[in-house]
């Protein structure tokens, strides 16, 4: 039942994605989305999709209607991992123009207890728990991203006290 799953899946998004693509290179939609580095004991969570490039990344996805993107990170980290954010706090943001339409996307950080990870394995293929000084080889430039901006983040906060 899982083969079958994953080949209407491939299947969908071979027919579908060309059709999308063509859509936001014509009309340039407005989308929203964000993105969760996900923390635990120095460690942090990264991903690896079964679509799209399919390198390690950082949780994330797009934005439900009217809803916060603090909501979306949230939403979308436990979607894909099972995991219950704690602390989350906006880090960065970016506008995103690679796939022809205008998409705002914030970085958020925060905390899990539990390293315990939950994938569906039709959206996920990896998981695993890496350090900031052992990340593996081909990485999005999306984890780099956000762990600098983490880095600045907890400097201004080391500089105010």
């Amino acid at each position: 039942m899982n083969l079958l799953r994953k080949l209407a899946t491939k299947t969908f998004w071979f027919f579908v994605d060309p059709i999308r693509k063509t859509y936001w290179f014509t009309f340039r939609p407005k989308t929203r989305g964000a993105k969760c580095l996900i923390e635990n004991n120095g460690d942090f969570l990264l991903i690896r999709t079964t679509y799209g490039r399919k390198i390690w990344t950082i949780p994330g996805g797009g934005a439900k209607k009217g809803e916060e993107l603090m909501e979306t990170a949230k939403r979308e980290a436990y979607e894909e991992t099972g995991l219950i954010i704690e602390k989350l706090h906006k880090i960065d943001e970016f506008l995103n123009t690679k796939e022809y339409k205008k998409d705002w996307v914030e970085i958020y950080h925060g905390y899990s207890t539990n390293r315990n990870v939950t994938i569906d394995p039709i959206e996920i293929a990896e998981t695993g728990w890496f350090s900031a000084s052992n990340l593996p080889e081909v990485h999005s430039a999306r984890v780099d991203q956000a762990l600098e901006a983490l880095m600045r983040k907890n400097h201004e906060g080391e500089q105010r006290t």
